[in-house]
């Protein structure tokens, strides 16, 4: 070889000299000893006797160096894992005479170079340095070495030395040893992502997979597990480690899936990044990368030394709180270690880089009951209507909540009440991943809602409000005019006092025609019974009715309707609420209007019950 060289290798190489060293030409020995006097150090040639010298390509020797240069020690940096090559020179400098100038040996010292009793595969020493090309006998001589360093995954000890030296002599004729020569180097270790841990709080969000559903959390509870994705890819400046979070037993890795199991919104995942790094001297930072970034909700500790578990060089605490609008949809933090070695020979090292992929729980929460978006249901004044709302929560807490009522079309806020309704807790049940609440929905009609349509809207969400997404149910009660509730115990005579309807009982009999002997207890007698369509249940009322309801034609007025049915215009209104409400009591053709007929004649033919305005 013509000229020294020292070059660094990946690990993955062979020990050969480089692509560009192997297109150099060869040169000869006597090249080599033409060239000297160009490349030499600058001394003069010494008399006979003089130490052999060290010369170019020894590190440290050129043609600007004096003989000082040449045995200082020369340091160079060196990463972890790569392969390295050095390549010395030595003469006789004596004039020629009297047998000079004898030809010069290059030799490795063993007791003065780093440690030699290390085993293969453990780090560092240069049990494995080995003459590459050229010869280490004559004048001039070169010795040319390789050093392959330990990769890092091999190294089984906590810490390791991270400088090392060489020493070489340099003679001729059985003496005359030129000064050693320490070729030094040091050990760049970059860090290397060790293990992640994760924990979850209760209620866990792991089924499957390593560790996960064991109950060996904290308190017991199921950690969810990260997982390294077997496909990471090579990238620009370093390898990529991607982990996930498995949440299930089917990984969702993909970013376009759908993520039923993840971390809620609103709630914190805890996760920890440990590095592993032999460089005890080095100082190790854990690092965010910029690029894309961290998704919102994610904060790090910094990075400590002060670490849980064998062999941990560094660690961060990580935290990702998901915020509202993420839901669904798959987050992905990057980050980088860096050691900066002490000593300023080395540049900072990077370890590869670590992808880690967060699900975020898109909700499933839905009614269960009811089953329809809407429930309608007729009553009679003073029933008790009651209906089940049962919100069910896959992956988050259900939580059933009163939206919104109606009256007859105009929407009420939440703010103003329930306007005659009441929400009674019945019970919430914890699930796998979620929970389910369950609440029983009350009201009771009143004569002042005869005629009107009542509407409760309730909506199935989140128990923390987190998710803006949510499912609608809304029941609407219609109370029948001239008909009133019976409750156990009731009679024709005890009814019409209760509910100021009209203190002669005969005319409600009337009314009645089915009911056999006025005298009895009613809740006996009369049963209003319908299926609510869904769960094939009978809702039953006992009801009674106090009048008869007609229908408004074109052209009617509250005057003539009275007149028509011998009954006043203030009876007519103190049983049509809705009437009486509206602006100078007017009414509409197709109206219905309730109507107290002045009349003690029992109705056989249901015509007055049927009336139609004919």
């Amino acid at each position: 070889m013509g000229g020294w060289w020292e070059e660094e290798h990946p690990a993955s190489e062979t020990m050969l000299p480089s692509a560009a060293a192997r297109r150099r030409p060869a040169i000869s020995l006597g090249a080599l000893v033409a060239a000297a006097a160009v490349l030499s150090c600058h001394w003069v040639p010494g008399a006979v006797g003089d130490d052999a010298a060290w010369r170019f390509p020894t590190p440290g020797c050129d043609s600007f160096n004096s003989r000082e240069s040449c045995c200082e020690r020369h340091w160079r940096s060196v990463r972890m894992g790569a392969q390295v090559s050095v390549s010395l020179g030595a003469h006789d400098p004596t004039a020629a005479g009297a047998g000079h100038p004898f030809p010069t040996t290059i030799s490795l010292i063993p007791g003065e170079s780093g440690p030699t009793n290390q085993s293969e595969g453990v780090c560092c020493g240069f049990s494995n340095f080995t003459n590459l090309v050229g010869s280490n006998t004559g004048n001039p001589a070169q010795l040319n070495t390789v050093w392959q360093t330990t990769r890092l995954d091999q190294i089984t000890e906590d810490t390791v030395p991270t400088d090392y030296c060489a020493a070489y002599r340099a003679s001729y004729n059985g003496g005359n040893d030129a000064c050693t020569k320490y070729v030094c180097y040091k050990l760049c270790i970059p860090p290397r992502f060790f293990f992640i841990g994760s924990f979850l709080p209760f209620p866990s969000w792991a089924e499957n997979g390593p560790n996960c559903g064991t109950g060996v959390g904290p308190g017991g509870s199921d950690i969810a597990c990260l997982i390294q994705d077997p496909s990471n890819v090579n990238a620009p400046g370093g390898s990529i480690i991607v982990t996930y979070l498995q949440v299930s037993e089917t990984p969702v890795s993909d970013p376009s899936a759908p993520f039923p199991l993840g971390v809620r919104v609103g709630e914190t995942y805890t996760f920890s990044i440990n590095i592993v790094c032999p460089d005890s001297t080095g100082v190790i930072e854990i690092l965010a990368i910029e690029d894309p970034g961290v998704p919102l909700g994610l904060e790090a500790s910094p990075t400590s030394r002060s670490c849980a578990g064998a062999g941990v060089s560094a660690c961060r605490t990580v935290t990702f709180t998901p915020r509202k609008g993420l839901a669904g949809t798959m987050h992905e933090a990057r980050f980088v270690a860096r050691n900066t070695p002490a000593g300023g020979i080395c540049d900072p090292v990077e370890s590869e880089v670590l992808v880690v992929r967060l699900p975020v729980a898109k909700p499933f929460i839905s009614f269960t009951l009811p089953q329809t978006e809407a429930r309608f249901k007729e009553v009679p004044i003073g029933a008790v209507y009651e209906d089940d709302l049962v919100c069910d929560g896959d992956n988050y807490d259900g939580e059933v909540r009163f939206l919104n009522m109606s009256f007859n079309g105009v929407t009420r806020p939440a703010s103003e009440g329930m306007g005659g309704g009441e929400l009674v807790e019945v019970a919430r049940t914890s699930s796998t991943h979620g929970s389910t609440h369950s609440v029983r929905f009350r009201t009771t009609s009143t004569a002042a809602d005869a005629g009107s349509d009542r509407t409760w809207c309730f909506t199935c969400g989140d128990r923390g409000s987190v998710v803006e997404e949510r499912d609608m149910r809304c029941i609407t009660v219609r109370t029948r005019l001239c008909e009133y509730s019976v409750v156990r115990g009731d009679s024709l005579n005890t009814l019409t006092r209760r509910h100021h309807i009209d203190t002669n009982w005969l005319r409600m009999w009337n009314a009645n025609p089915s009911i056999p002997n006025p005298d009895l207890s009613l809740d006996e007698d009369l049963l209003v019974e319908f299926s609510d369509g869904e769960n094939d249940m009978l809702q039953r009322f006992n009801s009674v009715r106090i009048g008869a309801v007609y229908t408004v034609k074109r052209g009617d007025t509250l005057n003539t309707v009275a007149a028509r049915f011998q009954t006043t215009v203030k009876r007519l209104l103190s049983v049509n609420p809705l009437v009486a409400e509206s602006p100078g009591g007017l009414i509409s053709p197709g109206e219905d209007l309730c109507v107290l007929a002045c009349t003690n004649k029992m109705d056989t033919t249901g015509s007055l019950w049927g009336m139609g305005g004919g």
